[in-house]
């Protein structure tokens, strides 16, 4: 073991690092948004997440098609069941 720690710090001593930096030119640090940038972004957003909200109970309805016919039956089924009888 203490020959392969020597051999690591060997090699590590003879490594080279090289560091390549770039100057942006022209760069122009970031402006707050104003008051009326920021009130339409916020009504953009609640109209795409009403759109999303929209399209998710389409979705959910879509899915719940084939489920009718027996939900229907379990419905009627309980109505019957549970329903007060009359004597004749």
């Amino acid at each position: 073991m203490q020959g392969r720690l020597k051999y690591l710090a060997s090699q590590t001593a003879l490594s080279t690092v090289t560091v390549t930096v770039n100057e942006l030119v022209g760069y122009t640090p970031p402006v707050s948004p104003s008051l009326s940038t920021e009130i339409g972004r916020t009504f953009r957003g609640s109209i795409e997440i009403l759109a999303q909200f929209g399209k998710g109970l389409l979705l959910i309805a879509v899915a719940l098609v084939p489920w009718v016919p027996l939900i229907a039956i379990g419905v009627w089924l309980l109505w019957r069941l549970l329903r007060p009888r009359r004597l004749g």
